[in-house]
C-alpha cells in the first residue's frame, strides 16, 4: 500500500488555523511519530515542501506530521518555534488516536527549519516557546502547557544554527535572498543572536539534551561549514550526544528533490532514527 496523506488542524493562533500534513504507510508503520519542519529562511514554503523527505520517513515506518507555522514577514521570532512546540504537544496529546508512541516522538528539520528544530528540542519548556494553543479532540483550542514538548531525538539537516553568523556570511558573499529571509523573520540583530543555538549552549540556557543528528553538505553555499563546526564544538562542550554526517560535494537542500543523493540522506537518517527507537 502506498503512503497515505491527509491534513489535520493542530493549532490555532491569532484566529489562524495551523495545519499539519500527515504521512502514514499502513504496511510499514512502526507506531512511531516524527514532527517535520520545513526550511525557507523562516519566511516561505509550507507543510508540503519537504514531501520527498517526509514520504521517505513514512515509507520507513514513521507517522510524519509536517507542520505549517507562522513565518516572516507577517510574524517575527520566536513565532515559528512556538507553533512547532504546539505541534509536538498535539502529536503527544493525540498519540492514541494516531496509534503512535507518545514517549518517542522525534523531530526533523532542514535549513531554517533545522535551527527551529534545535531551538525547540534543546530549549523544551522555555517561556519563549509558549503561546500557541493546540486543538483538542472536540476541535476547541486549548492551552497545552501541561503537556510535555520533549522529543526523543532530533535531526537537523544543514541547520542555520547561528542566524547572526549566517547574516554576516550572506552580507560578505552578496546573498540578498538570504538577507531578505533574515530581515523578514528577525526584528533586530539582537533577536538573531537570541536565536543562536551556539549562544544558548555556551551560556547554559538549554533545558534538554536529546540525541542529535547533524548534517552538513560539503558544497552548501547557504550554510557555511564553519558555522556547523562551531555548533558541534558547542554541543561537545555541553555534553550533548550527537552524530555528524558530512556529504562531500553535495549542495544545500539535498532532500528537496527525489534523487539518489536524497535517497542516501534519508536512508542515513532512518538508520540514526532506528538506533534511537531501540534505546
Amino acid at each position: 500500500m502506498s503512503t497515505e496523506e491527509h491534513d489535520v488542524q493542530f493549532a490555532l493562533i491569532e484566529e489562524k488555523a495551523l495545519l499539519a500534513r500527515v504521512y502514514h504507510n499502513p504496511d510499514t508503520a512502526l507506531g512511531q511519530a516524527i514532527v517535520s519542519v520545513h526550511g525557507g529562511a523562516w519566511s516561505k514554503n509550507d507543510r508540503t515542501t519537504a514531501h520527498v523527505l517526509d514520504r521517505g520517513l513514512a515509507q520507513f515506518g514513521l507517522t510524519v506530521f509536517a507542520l505549517d507555522f507562522r513565518q516572516g514577514p507577517e510574524h517575527k521570532f520566536p513565532a515559528a518555534t512556538q507553533d512547532i512546540t504546539a505541534g509536538i504537544r498535539f502529536v503527544r496529546a493525540n498519540a492514541a488516536k494516531f496509534g503512535i508512541d507518545a514517549d518517542r516522538i522525534g523531530i526533523v528539520g532542514s535549513s531554517s527549519g533545522g535551527q527551529s528544530v534545535l531551538l525547540t528540542s534543546l530549549c523544551c519548556g522555555a517561556p519563549m516557546l509558549e503561546g500557541t494553543k493546540i486543538m483538542d479532540a472536540n476541535g476547541s483550542a486549548i492551552d497545552a502547557r501541561g503537556i510535555s514538548a520533549h522529543v526523543a531525538y532530533a535531526a537537523a539537516l544543514w541547520p542555520v544554527s547561528n542566524p547572526m553568523y549566517r547574516y554576516h556570511y550572506a552580507q560578505q558573499v552578496g546573498r540578498d535572498d538570504l538577507l531578505d529571509g533574515h530581515h523578514a523573520y528577525f526584528s533586530s540583530a539582537a533577536q538573531m543572536s537570541q536565536a543562536s543555538i551556539q549562544r544558548l549552549l555556551n551560556e547554559g540556557e538549554t533545558t534538554a539534551a536529546p540525541p542529535l543528528w547533524i548534517v552538513q553538505p560539503g558544497a552548501d553555499d547557504n550554510v557555511p561549514q564553519a558555522m556547523t563546526l562551531d555548533l558541534l564544538h558547542a554541543l561537545q562542550a555541553r555534553g550533548v550526544a550527537f552524530e555528524y554526517m558530512f556529504y562531500p560535494n553535495e549542495p544545500h537542500a539535498i532532500t528537496r528533490e527525489d534523487t539518489p543523493s536524497a535517497a542516501r540522506c534519508i536512508a542515513d537518517a532512518t538508520t540514526f532514527i532506528a538506533r534511537q527507537l531501540k534505546r
